[in-house]
């Protein structure tokens, strides 16, 4: 056998190997080791790195999210109340992030607020967000299974909202990155 087809079939091996998924098809193994542990309805409850827990979420009975813990060190991240997000700072809130409406979100910074339209195509993904005199603060483009592609020349904004209209939590881009949309 050709020695490239050989490493060729040693890399595919070693790449799907890497991925492992529980009974109900949920990953909980990522090539990055990567831990993610899901609550009797599907949804993630925690992911960890080795034993270091990176991210917690919490959901109340009926399954909507009630927050996401993104410091565990710090008690920090964000919590859901209705359509607000509010900051949670070792273990307090610590003022409104954002809260939605039918056509985008009002995000707070700094103590200023500001309105960002969303622009979605028929998937209900978010293509253009747009400030409020109506100039393009951030551009997705997005593979057919969801991942934004790395465009450079597309502008970006601290926006969570992307593929679907679902918010994406994401870990430190720079070492451990994983991507939960829900």
């Amino acid at each position: 056998m050709n020695k490239f087809v050989i490493l060729y079939l040693t890399l595919i091996l070693l790449y799907v190997c890497a991925f492992s998924y529980d009974a109900n098809g949920n990953q909980t193994l990522s090539p990055n080791n990567l831990t993610i542990t899901y609550n009797s309805i599907n949804q993630p409850q925690q992911v960890k790195s080795g034993s270091t827990v990176k991210h917690k979420f919490a959901y109340l009975v009926d399954g909507r999210k009630l927050h996401s813990i993104s410091d565990p060190a710090n008690d920090g991240g964000l919590a859901y109340i209705g359509s607000s997000v509010f900051k949670i700072n070792k273990g307090k809130y610590d003022g409104l992030e954002s809260t939605s409406f039918s056509a985008g979100r009002i995000v707070c910074n700094n103590g200023t607020y500001s309105v960002q339209y969303h622009i979605t195509d028929h998937l209900g993904s978010v293509r253009v967000v747009l400030n409020q005199s109506m100039t393009v603060i951030e551009q997705n483009d997005y593979y057919p299974f969801g991942l934004r592609h790395p465009n450079t020349s597309l502008k970006t904004t601290a926006n969570r909202y992307r593929y679907n209209g679902k918010e994406e939590i994401a870990a430190d881009a720079t070492s451990d990155c994983f991507f939960i949309c829900y």
